[in-house]
């Protein structure tokens, strides 16, 4: 797979809820948001989120650490997978819940259409 999906409205459904999913991902537990780029991270454990939230605030130049990192615009919902498992298994929860409260469509960077085949289990 990919280390980016991309999830997007279906044609015939309105944009994301911005808000919405914004407050989804700031209420879950092991989630950080990085205050200069907006982007959220999903760690997987509290471990990962202290590390995370230290190295952000410390060393904002460097790459982020093993996590699930995720940008959302209100046409498109952008997921990294450069993780480790425990940070994969918690953007499989997110990826669960947009597509059970949105209705959207999963797709590869060369705009490959694989929800028909997505079954929820994200892989670096």
């Amino acid at each position: 797979m990919d280390e980016l999906i991309l999830v997007r409205p279906t044609p015939d459904a309105p944009e994301f809820s911005v808000e919405q999913i914004e407050g989804y991902l700031s209420s879950q537990r092991f989630s950080l948001r990085d205050p200069a780029s907006g982007l959220f991270l999903l760690c997987g454990t509290g471990a990962a989120t202290q590390y995370a939230r230290v190295r952000i605030l410390t060393e904002p130049d460097e790459p982020m650490p093993p996590v699930a990192l995720i940008r959302v615009f209100a046409r498109e919902i952008q997921i990294g997978l450069r993780a480790d498992e425990p940070a994969l298994a918690q953007a499989n929860e997110f990826c669960a819940w947009l597509l059970s409260t949105f209705r959207c469509a999963v797709y590869t960077t060369e705009g490959e259409d694989i929800s028909s085949t997505f079954q929820g289990e994200l892989r670096e």
